[in-house]
């Protein structure tokens, strides 16, 4: 008997409590009179509640949708404001679920790792090994397996059509299994593929549907790449997307070769190589850094000259690719979340100057025996079908605000998957629910209940209750703290994307085109000779294009992002081992600087004279003179600088010091130093072409034209203004700038559309008060004056607490700020001013409104 009776008991939880406290003794006493079997008894019942319930809402649900069909302005502002507020949050939330919240498409991502390198004598932290190091760690731990190196490699198709620019990577057999990821065909590289004469490569399956058409009998054709013939040994899996552990990103491949495992001790200081490994099964990144500082020991004791204060360890592959971009996309999260605060305050503020018209339906509805309860859940379901209406509209804003800004969020980590899924229709609805009750809660605490005299004798006069004013001024000032706090965050992100894009690279980019990376195929230009053959007759082609001031060629370039990096010897100067200068260097033609517009400061430029057969000489930067010249003066000091690519190593006298470029945007400039091309002609070029009359588009045209004419068989570069570097290097900064900037003018916008409302409210419930006033003599310009005071009460209240979230949340996003302060004062005080004359204009309306009350009009309506 007690088993059933607390089954009941239970089961009559599911029926309304007004249900229960009628019915509850004679329902027990039926169960326990009849013969019914407890269990399927109490199950009857709890169907019988949760029917009764869901009629009860389905009934509600029909009476809030007829009721809010008769007041169609009011359902389209606040379905309009809700749209806008969900809508918001739907796509940044599909934006940071696709890019942050997703794991990359690796099966052990959790274990991936890559290397990343610090010296103590040098600062800020590398990414590149030498091949010796990759042995060495390859060879010698026991946290990490499939230590696999890569660098990246470009070659010309020729094999169909035309020649066609491939981008590649040199990789060790272990790469894919690190990655933990399969071919589509055939196979991934071993360790015999490494033996001399193999030629394999791995295709990615773009290029094989593109060069192949899909044919499944691939494995084991050739492909010809910069005229050398390949056999095909497996297809990757579509869409992949492979890390360069040197830069922390993402990118496409169309090709792999394979890098032979050489490491004669010659190469130990050449640093080329990203390197990613993946841990043991039982080891964590901390016992695998603990690994490598005992390995680093031994490395410095062994190798001193090139190991010397060199401590290498291990970060995740997630944290390395998204360091950059997560804080950003956090921030742009908080604002939308931001945004849907003000979203819910502003609708509350609307329902509660609707509910306060109610109080006669309410206490009258409450004198028949409608509970609290009841009455409270009506005016959350009319709120929740209003939210809901908005949420369908929102997700369907999201879709079109996602589809335009795909392009401009190209940049981020495997966007291509970028779309409203389950994820976020999930998240839509909770921004549903959340907007039901955080916006429909604010009414059912302000509307009376109960008191029928009291609600019949206030029908009709002006002022209405206290406390539904107070809240919603209290909801505006909320608003207002909250957009504020959300325009000083974007108007710093903007600042200091502006200061980005306007850094001086140290060049003079007007009228300047530059091409990508030229590389010269070994077989073809392996010797030095064949090397400065080919620059002579690039160079002389480009010389020759019709309104061509300077024309150069170079292995870099500022925001070219290529850069080497070697140690020197300066001559007479002593160094500790591991402090030998570490500067950046260059192999320019002659006109180099002329092309760039980088003034040489001191000494002079290089010359035709500047040949393989004439003394060396190098230019530094005034960084370099700077840091070792005497008085800022390096002419005539001479350098030991390394060969590489064919060349030996040469002792050279300083003949020029020209001013600093910068290598990136974010990057302070470095020591640099440059040698003429005749005296070390590369293997891979850029060229650098200059003129005052001829259009960009012009221009790269001609220059690709000056590459076919050297050489028919080099796929044509991509060419490129100095302003559509800066575009792509800011690419990122931009998109957040812009997003974060359109988030701030919506938060704007619906703080001075809920001051507006509450003004407005607040001159209808004074209409006789102010008549009254004016009766009795009171000035027009007093009476609106009086109206525009109170909402700069309300908005410098806002804009008090505003400052102290701003401050907060300015130095929370410190890190994102490029050469703007958190606290910049010019930002916050031209966003406060911003605020006031706003919410001054916002108020001017209904302020107007109130001076042109008729006294007479206003006593007939009180």
């Amino acid at each position: 008997m007690v088993v059933r009776r607390a089954l009941v008991e239970l089961a009559l939880r599911a029926y309304p409590r007004y249900f229960r406290d009628a019915y509850r003794s004679q329902i027990l006493n039926d169960v326990e009179e009849g013969n019914a079997r407890p269990f399927p008894a109490a199950l009857n019942l709890f169907c019988s509640g949760l029917n009764m319930r869901c009629d009860l809402f389905f009934r509600d649900c029909a009476y809030a949708v007829r009721r809010l069909s008769k007041m169609p302005s009011l359902v389209a502002i606040v379905s309009l404001t809700f749209a806008l507020g969900i809508g918001a949050n739907v796509a940044v939330f599909s934006i940071l679920n696709t890019v942050l919240l997703k794991p990359l498409p690796y099966p052990n991502i959790d274990r991936l790792v890559v290397f990343r390198v610090r010296n103590a004598h040098q600062p800020g932290i590398g990414g590149s090994l030498s091949v010796p190091e990759v042995n060495d760690f390859s060879t010698q731990s026991r946290t990490l397996e499939f230590v696999a190196a890569s660098s990246p490699d470009g070659a010309t198709l020729t094999s169909a059509g035309k020649p066609r620019a491939l981008l590649g990577y040199d990789i060790t057999p272990p790469y894919f299994s690190a990655l933990g990821v399969r071919p589509q065909l055939g196979r991934f590289f071993t360790e015999s593929d490494e033996r001399k004469g193999a030629a394999p490569v791995i295709i990615s399956d773009g290029l094989w549907r593109s060069a192949f058409a899909a044919d499944a009998r691939v494995i084991g054709q050739t492909l010809r790449l910069d005229d050398l013939s390949y056999t095909i040994v497996g297809v990757a899996p579509p869409g992949l997307r492979v890390p360069d552990a040197q830069r922390g990103t993402l990118v496409p491949a169309d090709y792999w070769l394979v890098q032979p495992d050489r490491a004669p001790p010659r190469q130990r200081g050449a640093v080329y190589l990203g390197v990613i490994a993946a841990l043991t099964p039982h080891a964590s990144i901390d016992t695998a850094n603990a690994e490598l500082r005992l390995i680093s020991q031994r490395l410095q004791q062994r190798y001193p000259e090139f190991e010397s204060g060199v401590q290498y360890f291990v970060k995740p592959l997630a944290q390395t690719v998204f360091g950059g971009i997560s804080a950003a996309l956090w921030t742009l999260f908080a604002a939308v979340v931001a945004i849907l605060v003000i979203t819910c305050a502003n609708v509350a503020s609307m329902l509660l100057a609707t509910a306060s018209t109610r109080d006669r339906e309410f206490a009258v509805r409450s004198a028949l025996g409608a509970s609290r309860r009841s009455l409270a859940e009506q005016l959350l379901i009319e709120t929740g079908v209003l939210a809901l209406l908005g949420g369908a509209l929102g997700v369907g804003l999201a879709y079109g605000v996602l589809a335009v800004l795909r392009p401009a969020l190209s940049i981020l980590p495997h966007v291509e998957g970028l779309r409203i899924d389950s994820s976020s229709l999930l998240f839509a609805l909770g921004a549903v629910l959340t907007c039901t009750f955080v916006s429909g809660l604010w009414p059912v605490a302000a509307v009376r209940y109960g008191d029928l005299h009291a609600t019949l004798k206030a029908a009709g006069r002006s002022g209405g209750p206290a406390t539904g004013s107070r809240l919603r001024g209290g909801l505006v000032v909320s608003e207002i703290a909250v957009a504020l706090a959300l325009v000083v965050l974007s108007g710093l992100i903007v600042r200091s994307y502006f200061a980005l894009v306007n850094s001086d690279l140290g060049v003079r980019p007007r009228g300047v085109v530059v091409t990508g990376i030229m590389g010269l195929p070994e077989h073809r230009y392996g010797s030095l000779g064949a090397r400065a053959a080919f620059e002579e007759r690039l160079l002389q082609h480009l010389h020759a294009i019709p309104g061509a001031d300077a024309a150069a060629l170079a292995v870099s370039y500022p925001l070219s992002n290529m850069l080497m990096q070697f140690q020197i010897d300066i001559a007479g100067r002593k160094f500790a081992q591991g402090e030998e200068p570490s500067l950046f260097a260059n192999t320019v033609s002659p006109q180099y600087f002329r092309a760039l517009g980088i003034p040489v400061l001191r000494g002079r430029a290089f010359s035709d004279d500047d040949t393989g057969g004439s003394r060396p000489v190098a230019i530094v930067n005034q960084e370099f003179a700077r840091l070792y010249g005497k008085d800022g003066n390096a002419l005539g000091m001479r350098i030991r600088t390394p060969g590489w690519n064919g060349t030996r190593p040469e002792t050279r006298t300083i003949v020029g010091i020209a001013a600093n470029e910068r290598t990136n945007l974010q990057e302070a400039p470095r020591g640099e130093f440059y040698v003429p091309a005749r005296q070390g002609p590369p293997n891979f070029v850029e060229a650098i072409v200059r003129s005052s009359s001829l259009p960009a588009a012009a221009l790269g045209a001609a220059i690709r034209g000056a590459v076919a004419q050297t050489d028919a068989r080099l796929a044509p570069p991509e060419t490129h203004t100095f302003g559509e570097l800066i575009a792509r290097n800011s690419q990122q900064a931009r998109s957040i700038a812009t997003l974060l900037a359109s988030l701030a003018l919506l938060a704007l916008l619906l703080a001075l559309f809920g001051i507006f409302g509450v003004v407005s409210y607040s001159v209808n419930q004074r209409y006789g008060e102010i008549g009254v006033r004016s009766a009795l003599g009171a000035h027009s310009a007093i009476v609106l004056a009086d109206v525009v005071l109170r909402a700069l009460k309300i908005t410098i209240t806002g804009s008090a607490i505003g400052l102290v979230l701003a401050a907060l949340a300015a130095r929370a996003a410190g890190s994102q700020l490029y050469r703007i302060s958190p606290l910049d004062p010019l930002t916050f005080g031209s966003v406060v001013a911003l605020i006031v004359i706003c919410a001054a204009l916002a108020a001017l309306l209904p302020a107007l409104r109130a001076m042109r009350i008729e006294p007479a009009a206003a006593l007939r309506y009180e």
